[in-house]
């Protein structure tokens, strides 16, 4: 199964750098998100208020790459024939890691964008952020999977998707806010072990609902 996945992430892969349909609209998105902060915030800013941007660009920035995830597969029956080649727990494990892979780069890219706008620095906080942003990334890629397939044929996906999503990681989104002020205010792993312990838990019980309910959702 897990080479399966791989192959479909290497196929995803491949599709997104020859056509580049995700990740370039991401990254504009970013810098807008991040510029209208600075404009009404001015370019100094606190813990409270950088967990909050960055928390906001993640999110978004997430959403508007992963509804594309499955764009490969909604034309000609594409989908079914992976089914029957692949196997449905090689296409959600292949498209969690996907999408996984792509809020990853987003991270990075908005983070460099803040610390340029916002002239801030975060080499300090790095091992603390890379914890918190792993746990938040797993819950993103199990539920966003999931979605992603469910509205993969409406028209209207994107908004859709927003609103499938939102309600569902409200929890992680809060816990990574919050994580990263006391982050950004100084705190070790050890002062935000909470929030880590409650994303483990959301990260765990999400990615096996996403897992068993997945075949259903494709079908």
């Amino acid at each position: 199964m897990l080479k399966r996945a791989l192959l479909i992430l290497q196929k995803d892969v491949a599709i997104e750098m020859s056509q580049l349909r995700m990740l370039p609209t991401a990254a504009i998105m970013a810098i807008l998100i991040i510029l209208i902060f600075a404009v009404v915030m001015g370019q100094e800013t606190n813990a409270a208020g950088a967990a909050a941007i960055l928390a906001v660009s993640f999110v978004f920035c997430g959403i508007v790459a992963s509804e594309r995830s499955f764009d490969s597969e909604t034309a000609n029956g594409a989908i079914d024939a992976l089914r029957i080649t692949a196997g449905s727990d090689a296409i959600f494990w292949g498209k969690w890691l996907l999408t996984a892979g792509l809020l990853l780069l987003i991270e990075i890219w908005n983070c460099a964008v803040f610390c340029v706008i916002f002239n801030f620095e975060m080499y300090g906080y790095l091992a603390g952020m890379v914890v918190l942003l792993v746990l938040f990334n797993i819950a993103f890629a199990s539920v966003g999977a999931v979605f992603s397939a469910m509205v993969a044929q409406c028209r209207q996906k994107g908004f859709i998707l927003t609103i499938l999503v939102l309600p569902i990681l409200i929890g992680p989104v809060i816990a990574t806010t919050m994580g990263l002020k006391m982050i950004f205010s100084g705190y070790g792993l050890s002062g935000i072990s909470n929030w880590l312990k409650f994303m483990a838990g959301f990260d765990i019980i999400f990615t096996a609902l996403a897992w068993m309910t997945f075949e259903k959702v494709i079908e």
